[in-house]
């Protein structure tokens, strides 16, 4: 009974302990950043608790800040339900919006996403945008979507109108332009001479408008590389399918090695090409010996494989 009893007056004391402690009230902040469109007790003050999602005011515009007199923070708190609070001697506060910067990239971005969404831009496209009137630099409410492309209207001639709604910013964005298809096309870096085996360092790509380009041969970088310039070609020519060829193993003129098989024989002589020929193109050549003219094929090494039927074996 004692120890019940004893236990009982402890309680008690521990309770009016807790009853007589000093409340810690919120605390006003100096300065306040805020991202969205409402500033919450929870924004303003330190320790706000289960009140702190509640609306005090309307946040300004993203970019701009502005001071909020204590008198206004005062009414604003009590009538959110904070009636004690402590101001750290503050005459106001001042309540900054946090702001995202929207240019003519971000928006020359989405326009281009909207573009291959429809299959208009594909692989290896890319649009080129200009707008009729400058955009400059936009703010936005700094949030993860700061600007939606709302509607585009583009036309085949390239004309687009398109409107953009901004994050914190009551009136959308409309804007007018044109958009330019641009497709990247390989260029000789630097001029060449007739007769140049091309490598990766002799080109790069550039992107030139489709239209320029969507009825011409361009080449790809896999028909070029390794390939025979047909003639001389200067700095920035865009090249096409018929401006190169396989290189030429044979050249005219070129003393060359004739051979023939015919079962387990082979025959070898020595000739002149008479015309030249890339790996497995047909070659004439001037039998040095005989004088006479048989007919082969230019093999990888430089020598003529003769086709020449077996019964001019013996005229080779």
């Amino acid at each position: 009974m004692h120890k019940l009893l004893s236990t009982g007056l402890l309680a008690l004391a521990v309770g009016l302990a807790s009853a007589t402690a000093p409340f810690a009230a919120p605390t006003l902040k100096p300065q306040v950043d805020v991202a969205a469109g409402i500033v919450t007790l929870g924004d303003m003050f330190a320790d706000a608790g289960d009140l702190g999602g509640t609306p005090l005011f309307l946040a300004p515009s993203p970019g701009t800040a502005g001071i909020v007199p204590i008198a206004a923070v005062r009414a604003a708190a009590a009538k959110a339900g904070l009636a004690t609070f402590d101001d750290q001697g503050a005459t106001g506060v001042r309540v900054a919006r946090l702001a995202t910067i929207v240019d003519e990239t971000r928006l020359g971005a989405l326009l281009s996403d909207e573009l291959k969404a429809r299959g208009i831009l594909v692989d290896g496209m890319t649009a080129s945008v200009l707008f009729d009137t400058p955009i400059g630099s936009l703010t936005a409410a700094a949030v993860a979507v700061p600007v939606q492309l709302a509607n585009l209207t583009y036309m085949p001639s390239g004309a687009f109108t398109a409107r953009f709604n901004l994050a914190g910013r009551d009136q959308p964005l409309d804007v007018t332009g044109r958009l330019e298809l641009m497709i990247p096309v390989p260029e000789l870096a630097a001029t060449l001479a007739a007769g140049t085996i091309l490598k990766p360092s002799d080109i790069q790509m550039q992107p030139v408008p489709f239209k320029a380009v969507e009825n011409g041969n361009i080449a790809t970088m896999e028909q070029l590389i390794g390939k025979q310039l047909q003639r001389q070609s200067r700095a920035g020519m865009v090249l096409k399918v018929s401006d190169v060829a396989d290189p030429q193993i044979v050249g005219r003129n070129d003393l060359v090695t004739i051979y023939l098989h015919s079962g387990p024989l082979t025959l070898t002589a020595k000739g002149t090409a008479l015309n030249a020929a890339s790996l497995g193109q047909p070659v004439a050549v001037l039998n040095s010996t005989s004088k006479k003219i048989v007919h082969g094929i230019a093999r990888a090494d430089g020598a003529v494989e003769v086709t020449t039927a077996p019964v001019s074996v013996a005229g080779l």
